[in-house]
């Protein structure tokens, strides 16, 4: 018998993570649709249209507009940016901590035009994402495969902190039935934490069971997602009866 009541509850505990790790799929969908009846929206329409998934419960942390901008466009860009009376201003600029990428001096920015909630995420306003290792090769998925992709996880530009979270990006072309990165305009995005949202759910949950968020990539950069320090070290049995909860 405790075995079963062991198994009925961690199924109902993936159960449920699995479908708050959907959601930020869900409200891509949602966000996308915006950008295409306006791909270039102001702040204060961006800030209104995100605020109803931004809730205290959401397993988001931000939404957001990455915009492709030519090197040579980028004073252009900051000057209409501005037109936004951003807080701290508008700059668009690489993002230059150890690890991250110094891109060619010809490579087309993807730059964060856009963040909500601001107050939170005001860090990362401006960030030309290619630079950043594990957001590069999510955007050149997504470019390719013309859908959605998680990234590995990575420090967070709005994080002082060095705080490590997923980034799902879902590109934008700049026709309906282009594809590709010769054709990519930008990137809606949606920012989750799994750390936080893995304690905030293991307080629902008997506390006899242990939860564990691991990247499956052993090159991963953080293999641990979400759960106790070291539990990433734990193997899997292959005839383990338990359910195995993926990022969609």
């Amino acid at each position: 018998r405790n075995r079963a009541d062991f198994i009925r509850d961690a199924t109902a505990a993936a159960q449920t993570l699995a479908g708050r790790l959907r959601e930020p799929m869900i409200v891509l969908e949602g966000v996308n649709g915006l950008l295409r009846v306006k791909p270039r929206p102001t702040r204060e329409e961006f800030e209104r249209a995100t605020r109803g998934y931004l809730t205290e419960d959401s397993p988001l942390i931000a939404l957001g507009l990455g915009l492709r901008v030519p090197r040579a466009d980028v004073e252009r860009f900051n000057a209409a940016a501005a037109a936004d009376r951003f807080p701290g201003g508008f700059e668009a600029r690489d993002r230059t901590r150890a690890g991250d990428v110094r891109p060619p001096a010809d490579e087309d920015m993807m730059v964060i035009r856009l963040i909500e909630p601001l107050s939170r995420n005001a860090g990362a306003l401006g960030v030309n994402v290619r630079t950043i290792p594990g957001a590069r090769h999510a955007i050149e998925q997504a470019a390719r495969l013309a859908r959605p992709v998680a990234s590995a996880a990575f420090e967070l530009s709005q994080d002082r902190e060095g705080a490590v979270g997923v980034v799902i990006y879902q590109p934008l072309y700049r026709e309906p039935a282009a594809r590709g990165e010769a054709s990519l305009d930008g990137v809606a995005f949606a920012t989750l934490r799994p750390d936080l949202l893995l304690a905030r759910l293991s307080t629902q949950w008997p506390e006899y069971l242990g939860t564990c968020l691991v990247d499956l990539d052993s090159d991963a950069s953080y293999r641990r997602l979400g759960g106790r320090p070291g539990c990433e070290a734990v193997r899997r049995g292959e005839d383990a009866a338990l359910p195995l909860v993926r990022l969609p």
